[in-house]
């Protein structure tokens, strides 16, 4: 089915939610701090390549990395969330890719292959 949501609002609120979601990276890295993360955590996936931020989060720095064999992930900096934060929400994001993969959201990357 069709994944997306309609929602009814006025003038003033489309602003509001635009604004909010017109937010900049907060964790900002340059192309050589990224590639030396994605090289050390995921390496197993390639080579780096080149990446892109991402903007419109809430809360968290997003970008778009692409590893040399054209393949493409996420790459989350999650800016406001403590270790127990984060690992509920890989919890939760685990649980909904096992109901249903097709679901429209970003789904943990194992940093290793074993699974670390």
């Amino acid at each position: 089915g069709d994944p997306s949501i309609i929602i009814a609002m006025n003038d003033d609120e489309a602003a509001e939610r635009a604004a909010l979601y017109a937010g900049d990276v907060f964790t900002k890295l340059d192309d050589k701090a990224l590639g030396s993360l994605v090289a050390r955590f995921y390496g197993h996936l390639g080579e780096y390549a080149s990446s892109k931020a991402l903007t419109g989060g809430l809360s968290n720095s997003n970008y778009r990395v692409t590893m040399k064999s054209g393949a493409a992930f996420l790459f989350k900096v999650c800016d406001e969330k403590n270790a127990q934060e984060i690992r509920v929400q890989i919890n939760c994001l685990l649980a909904v890719k096992r109901l249903d993969e097709a679901f429209p959201a970003s789904f943990p990357v194992a940093m290793s292959p074993e699974g670390v």
